[in-house]
């Protein structure tokens, strides 16, 4: 009985996870280049992980969170002066994935470069056994920025996360 309950809640917890969302008007999809050029005075560009609560009043933006969440890379969308940003994994076999931002950095005038790493499960972890698509949905607190490009990296086998 404790292992379903435990299944229950790890099942519960992935829905929620997976609930995010994006606004918008400009759509692209850029798999960056890891060893882009930094911009002059590079800085790092705050931003705000927020939820598909977020953006689901927004019609344009609810369409566009949907047709790219599961699809990996990044993918980002102007709406209503504010820069929204999917990250995601793509999909994945199990559940137990972790994704995770490690910075956001301006590299050129108007160009935000993600810095992302996706951490799998630890080999003993009890997971989920259903496809999954971990992604986090970010909204870019710079106005300047027009364009998004990054990376997503995973740890090889036998690498620290």
């Amino acid at each position: 009985m404790k292992k379903i309950a435990k299944h229950i809640i790890i099942l519960i917890v992935m829905v929620m996870m997976m609930s995010t969302s994006v606004f918008a008007q400009e759509e692209s999809n850029i798999q960056g280049n890891p060893n882009i050029q930094g911009y002059p005075g590079q800085r790092p560009i705050r931003y705000t992980q927020i939820s598909f609560d977020t953006i689901r009043r927004n019609p344009d933006l609810a369409r566009w969170y949907q047709r790219n969440y599961q699809r990996e890379g990044i993918h980002y969308r102007k709406s209503r002066g504010n820069m929204y940003v999917i990250v995601s994994a793509g999909r994945k076999p199990t559940g137990g994935y972790t994704l995770i931002i490690r910075n956001i950095r301006r590299t050129q005038r108007n160009t935000a470069f993600i810095r992302a790493r996706l951490i799998p499960p630890a080999p003993n972890m009890i997971v989920t056994q259903a496809i999954t698509y971990p992604h986090l949905l970010i909204r870019i607190d710079d106005s300047r920025i027009t364009r998004v490009e990054g990376v997503i990296n995973e740890p090889r086998r036998g690498e620290q996360n």
